[in-house]
Order: structure tokens, then C-alpha cells, then sequence
């Protein structure tokens, strides 16, 4: 089974399993103002994918536009070229200068994650890779999982991040949605 397809079975089942967790890494992706991302705030995802893709094609897409434009092709169900993005965002710049906001980001709740029941066979750890919508309004959009070791770790991974708990940061004085990256180890004794 393949990352997108795991995501349509948990998403459209909505088959989650008790969790607690530990947010190994988080890269927080910070937005701009540019047009795409415009058109991506606005829902219109086909339109800021053709922006974004011009910007990845020339070399000037950085690393919140490559977030973005990962997100747009969740959006439109484009799950194999989102999991190619998102696979390759350690290989973007950061933006320069970064942007500053007026409020940062801040999680107010972060839970572990554990093993689900289904995952608890053979396994021993693993990690998993989830690109998720921190909206402006201080809920989750989508929980994207990306990368993993073992397709066992997502519904754990899911489940403690559609937990989380956070503070959207302001900018211009309103609050704005970011595309940020986690992963998340699993280890038994």
C-alpha cells in the first residue's frame, strides 16, 4: 500500500487508534505574500500550482513555496507529486530575509506518539514524515504523511498530530496558515 493510499483509508474511514507521541524534528515553512500563496489562501489550488510550478522550474522556488505547492497537490488529490515535493524540501533554500511576524508560532499542545494495536508486531522503532496544515484559525487542514519506515507508523503519527495544539503566528497583523514538517520516531524497549 502507498503513502497516498494510506492517507485516503484513514481520512475517508476516519479508523484512528489511541495515541501518544514524540515530535522528533519540526521545520516550520514560513509564509509570504506573493501570489501564489494568495491563490492558495483563496482555494484556488490548480491556479497557485501553475505559479508555483513556474517558480520550482526556474529555480526561484524557495522553501515555503515548495511547502505550498506540496499543500496545493494534497489539495487537488495529487497525492504521488505531493509526496515528490515534500520528499524533496530539505533541498530548498530558506527564504532570505526570513519573513518576521508579529506573533510567532507557538504549539500549545504537542502529544507523543506511540504504536497503534496494528502496529505493535514486529516493528521495534521507525520514523514517519507528515506535512501538515497549521491553518490561520488555530485548526489542522490536512496531515499529510510523506516518508516512513514503516506504513504501520501512520495512523499513530496522524493520530498525535491532529492533537497538537498551537497558536497561529500574525503577520500584517493577521493571523496566517503554515505548511510545517514533522517526523516522528517510534522506539520500543
Amino acid at each position: 500500500m502507498q503513502l497516498g493510499e494510506k492517507y485516503d483509508e484513514i481520512y475517508e474511514d476516519r479508523f484512528y487508534s489511541l495515541i501518544t507521541g514524540r515530535v522528533f524534528v519540526g521545520c516550520i515553512c514560513p509564509s509570504g505574500t506573493s501570489k501564489s500563496l494568495e491563490l492558495y489562501r483563496r482555494g484556488e489550488y490548480a491556479k497557485a500550482i501553475e505559479v508555483f510550478e513556474k517558480l520550482h522550474s526556474t529555480g526561484e522556488a524557495d522553501y515555503p513555496a515548495a511547502s505550498f505547492l506540496g499543500a496545493a497537490y494534497v489539495k487537488t488529490g495529487d497525492k504521488v507529486r505531493a509526496i515528490e515535493i515534500f520528499g524533496k524540501l530539505k533541498t530548498f533554500k530558506v527564504s532570505n530575509p526570513p519573513t518576521i511576524y508579529e506573533r510567532k508560532f507557538r504549539l500549545v499542545n504537542k502529544p507523543y506518539a506511540v504504536f497503534s494495536e496494528r502496529a505493535k508486531g514486529n516493528d521495534r522503532s521507525g520514523r514517519i514524515r507528515l506535512a501538515v496544515e497549521m491553518k490561520y484559525d488555530g485548526t489542522i487542514g490536512f496531515i499529510f504523511p510523506f516518508a516512513t519506515t514503516s506504513e504501520k507508523l501512520v495512523e499513530g503519527a496522524i493520530d498525535a498530530t491532529s492533537a497538537i495544539r498551537f497558536d497561529p503566528p500574525v503577520l500584517n497583523g493577521k493571523p496566517v496558515t503554515l505548511i510545517i514538517v514533522f517526523e516522528y520516531s517510534f522506539e520500543r524497549g
